[in-house]
């Protein structure tokens, strides 16, 4: 058995933070190229494309990752359309983190020609990260969900409204001045205080009055107490 082989069947039960903590140290550059090689070459499929997505969130091996898929782009088309439902669902999430625009029209051809339900809401979240390529969104809009079981509809309509929601906050107009919404009742998206600071950052005001709103609970700038929902 390859060592790399034998590294991922030791790895197996680990939790993907857990694996990636473990391997990030011991892969090197060239052993990713060498992951590649025995991915595309169709061994270990499944569990190779499960590696790269445990590893991708780490930005300097998601860089590495990257440049091997842009050495092989025609090859994961072909991983899109395996016979194996789990190999397709897996290299569409490593498409979804690592470079979603670059594949988005080999994912909406995948998309549509999908017939397995529960692999269809990973390519739907890795089509709502396609954020700059064209067509996208009306794609989205216009997309179908096939009946089947109850459960599995219910997935595919929540990967879909992510992936749109995703999409949609490109679309948003820019936020209004602070002085807009000085005495009236400010709707915030989060009671979390340090996601309300940033928002309210963007609506123009400044640290010293965030503060203020943040140490007499969002009052002081407002003649109304802040709403949350």
């Amino acid at each position: 058995m390859d060592e790399l082989q034998k590294l991922l069947q030791d790895t197996k039960d680990l939790s993907p933070k857990a694996r990636r903590e473990l391997l990030l140290p011991r892969l090197s550059r060239g052993d990713i190229s060498r992951i590649f090689h025995l991915l595309l070459a169709g061994k270990e499929q499944r569990a190779f494309l499960r590696l790269l997505c445990d590893l991708a969130p780490q930005k300097e091996m998601q860089e590495i990752i990257q440049h091997n898929i842009e050495l092989h782009p025609e090859a994961f088309p072909r991983l899109l359309q395996s016979e194996d439902p789990k190999v397709r669902k897996t290299c569409a999430q490593l498409l979804g983190r690592v470079c979603p625009d670059a594949f988005a029209p080999h994912l909406l051809h995948a998309l549509a020609a999908e017939k397995t339900d529960f692999v269809r809401p990973s390519i739907l979240l890795a089509l709502g990260n396609a954020r700059h390529a064209e067509g996208v969104r009306e794609a989205l809009r216009a997309f179908v969900i096939p009946e089947g079981d109850e459960k599995q509809v219910k997935e595919q309509q929540l990967a879909l409204q992510k992936a749109l929601s995703s999409l949609s906050s490109l679309e948003k107009p820019a936020l209004p001045l602070a002085g807009a919404c000085k005495g009236k009742i400010l709707y915030l998206s989060c009671p979390n205080a340090r996601v309300t600071a940033l928002e309210m950052q963007e609506l123009g005001f400044s640290p010293e009055e965030i503060a203020d709103c943040r140490t007499s609970r969002l009052e002081a700038a407002f003649e109304k107490p802040a709403v949350y929902r």
